[in-house]
């Protein structure tokens, strides 16, 4: 596992992907495993995978706990890991406070938890025919892909052909003749 850091004032957020080599969220970067931080509006698009973590900078010896509320529930003392597994958008906010009682401004985070993969559906524009489970198109039939997710979006579709796979940008053709 490797972190994927965002700056919060005094504390580091930290976001745990399984298998992944560190991906700067703070820049905006999308990683392989299931993390986005979206610079623009401060937040974070990710799958049920991945831990977050919050973390004091610095002076962390002055600090007696860190507390956490989810969805406007009640603070809780931070054991170390947030992992949501329930799909849809949820605030977290959190603070600090030291051993003599001096609290933290309240800091916030939003998390949109996506678990349901992205549904592409195949379109032919042209000449088909389907005979015993076998799809048969005219070479000048064009294969068209509507690829769509409800919550995170979509970053890519890829067409496979056999073990090779490509971009898809736009409708394609199969101009050979033979299985594709």
């Amino acid at each position: 596992m490797a972190a994927t850091k965002a700056w919060l004032g005094v504390f580091v957020l930290a976001c745990m992907c399984p298998g992944e080599r560190l991906a700067r969220a703070e820049e905006g970067g999308r990683s392989q495993y299931g993390v986005h931080y979206d610079a623009r509006s401060r937040q974070y698009f990710t799958n049920e995978k991945s831990t977050f973590s919050i973390r004091p900078v610095g002076a962390a010896k002055y600090l007696e706990r860190v507390e956490v509320s989810i969805d406007n529930g009640d603070y809780q003392q931070h054991s170390g890991k947030l992992q949501f597994k329930n799909e849809g958008l949820h605030l977290i906010q959190f603070r600090a406070v030291d051993p003599v009682l001096n609290w933290t401004p309240v800091q916030s985070f939003r998390v949109h938890v996506d678990t349901t993969p992205p549904r592409t559906q195949p379109t032919w524009e042209g000449p088909t025919h389907l005979r015993d489970g076998v799809l048969y198109a005219h070479p000048a039939s064009r294969l068209a892909l509507d690829a769509r997710d409800g919550l995170s979006g979509v970053s890519k579709v890829l067409l496979f052909e056999g073990e090779r796979s490509r971009p898809y940008a736009g409708p394609v053709s199969f101009a050979k003749e033979g299985g594709h």
